[in-house]
């Protein structure tokens, strides 16, 4: 979901984070929110482990929000200190075509503490309930707290 329209002169920061059933992203400019991304992984994707999942995070929101940052500087803040190391565990085919996809883009991944990363962690925590119609979301984000009328899906 975009935002906002982004300043294409200026650094993407981005946010990701999954969890054992979703993943999530927000992409951000000096603080301020232009797009978030989210979504339930599937049976297969639930076996990965964290290493490929948190990798997975990354891999995806790139996929959906190309035409915004295909040939754009982008910093990408992860909690998994294992993505910012050079080899990443090349342990399968999956994981290496997912390293030269990243080269591509040509980020800067940069390590940032679980609790920093409170905006990604909701979304990739969002509780899936068919029978809940409506529900409130609660982010604190840049020491305010925003409250989402969410439709659950």
């Amino acid at each position: 979901m975009v935002l906002a329209y982004p300043d294409f002169t200026k650094t993407f920061e981005i946010y990701t984070d999954a969890s054992s059933r979703q993943l999530g992203a927000v992409i951000t400019q000096n603080n301020r929110a232009i797009a978030f991304y989210s979504r339930k992984l599937s049976i297969t994707q639930q076996t990965y482990s964290v290493t490929e999942l948190e990798l997975l995070s990354i891999v995806e929101m790139l996929k959906e929000f190309c035409r915004m940052l295909w040939g754009q500087k982008t910093k990408i803040y992860t909690d998994h200190q294992n993505l910012i190391r050079e080899a990443l565990g090349l342990s399968s085919n999956r994981v290496y075509c997912w390293r030269l996809l990243l080269e591509e883009y040509g980020p800067e991944i940069v390590y940032i503490r679980g609790i920093h990363n409170a905006v990604t962690d909701a979304i990739s925590r969002l509780d899936f309930n068919p029978d809940v119609k409506h529900n409130h979301l609660h982010i604190i984000y840049d020491n305010s707290e925003i409250a989402y009328n969410h439709l659950r899906w």
